[in-house]
């Protein structure tokens, strides 16, 4: 006899058909993912500001030169990207740039007031440096990129309102900037910017003449990387 009136060799019998049940229904299950580094492989999306720099720009209008003088402006930027490696990513950037107008300065007149701006799309890639040229988390990077300028809108106020504008024109750029890892997902970086497009020549919108600009410009901008 058992416990209870239960006959324990019975008992030990039936425990022990369970535990074999059991252990032939068990499924290993698959052992948790590695979180996946999302610095080195994963999309991200990017926001910057910073200052927009026409260095030149002289303008032709109507067979006359004249010299330029642009105030420091805004560069607003949006991108979407993909880090292919620690140290690779690609970039499809899209921003706004606006300038405006001190002084067109010839040996006859000037003409003062209005404002320089564009649209610009650029695909770009970037190297960042190994974490061993870092500093305190900094570390520096490079990058080089193939555009297209959208549209140049230059509005002269000192030259009866005048609007002139072109539509597509192919350009480079160069960069350098400084980046550090914030959190999980964030990334705040620092850079300058050179882009190159040659001389654009502008339409304009109420007579049929045209100016000429020598359109390469220089950014200083900082914002923020998510990746996700």
């Amino acid at each position: 006899m058992g416990i209870n009136g239960i006959n324990t060799s019975i008992l030990k019998n039936r425990m022990l058909c369970l535990g074999i049940l059991l252990g032939n229904s068990v499924v290993t299950l698959p052992a948790a993912d590695t979180p996946r580094d999302l610095w080195t492989s994963g999309w991200f999306w990017e926001a910057s500001a910073g200052v927009s720099i026409v260095p030149g720009g002289d303008i032709t209008l109507g067979g006359i030169d004249y010299e330029s003088d642009f105030a420091n402006g805004l560069l607003i930027k949006g991108a979407v990207g993909k880090a292919w490696t620690p140290n690779w990513t690609t970039t499809l950037e899209w921003f706004y740039r606006t300038n405006s107008i001190n002084e067109l300065v010839h040996a006859h007149g000037t003409i003062t007031g209005g404002d320089l701006a564009s649209t610009n799309a650029f695909f770009t890639v970037t190297y960042a440096l190994d974490e061993g040229w870092s500093w305190r988390g900094v570390r520096p990077y490079a990058g080089l990129g193939l555009g297209y300028i959208q549209e140049v809108d230059l509005d002269l106020e000192g030259y009866g309102n005048e609007e002139f504008s072109s539509r597509g024109a192919f350009a480079y750029q160069w960069l350098i900037g400084l980046q550090r890892r914030i959190g999980r997902h964030g990334l705040l970086f620092l850079e300058g910017r050179a882009i190159a497009s040659g001389k654009q020549e502008l339409a304009s919108s109420s007579l049929p003449r045209f100016a000429a600009i020598e359109y390469d410009t220089w950014s200083l901008l900082t914002g923020l990387r998510y990746s996700f």
